[in-house]
């Protein structure tokens, strides 16, 4: 019983270890387009963006209007149907404001997060004792609440610095998937 799991495991792995190799590569090389080119590489993944909302958006409307005898919110899914069809379309009618735009909300409403995290963790370190570790909480909250008024008060640096960040994690999640291809690969050699 046991060798024939193995079997099938074995099968399996040496299905899946070249995907994983293949998005380990396309990784590190939107890892090194977000650094070299990094504004033409966000309107691209905006441009695929307004694909599948305007995608997403009629498959939801046809859905929606379908299904309109079981489901009593029907409206809301034609709401958010014509909601994304039109996302989708403004993105690619202004490729390049829609990415700005986007950008600069996510600095906006990250930098708000982190701001309120940050002032969060100032009033708990302020409500601990000395031996808690009240003033590391103080700290940590004063430099997350100054990382959060850094991205509201420069969104086109945080966007920039943002996309760079994106672009080592993507970068190091590549190498990552591709060291683990191999170590797939590896176990379908033994199981098999």
């Amino acid at each position: 019983m046991e060798t024939n799991s193995q079997s099938l495991i074995g099968k399996a792995a040496s299905a899946i270890w070249w995907l994983l190799l293949l998005r380990g590569i396309a990784a590190i090389i939107l890892g090194i387009l977000l650094f070299t080119n990094p504004g033409a590489t966000l309107i691209v993944i905006m441009t695929f963006l307004g694909a599948y909302w305007l995608i997403d958006g009629i498959f939801t409307l046809i859905a929606s209007l379908q299904g309109k005898k079981e489901n009593k919110h029907w409206g809301w899914g034609i709401f958010v149907g014509i909601l994304s069809i039109l996302a989708g379309l403004a993105v690619f009618s202004q490729p390049i404001a829609s990415a700005l735009f986007t950008t600069t909300f996510l600095m906006y409403f990250m930098g708000f997060i982190i701001l309120i995290s940050g002032i969060s963790s100032i009033a708990t370190g302020f409500k601990l004792d000395k031996a808690s570790g009240k003033w590391v909480m103080i700290f940590g909250g004063v430099l997350t609440g100054l990382l959060g008024l850094l991205l509201i008060s420069n969104p086109v640096f945080s966007a920039t610095f943002f996309v760079s960040i994106l672009g080592i994690f993507s970068i190091v999640g590549g190498i990552m998937l591709i060291i683990f291809s191999f170590q797939i690969r590896k176990l379908k050699n033994v199981l098999v």
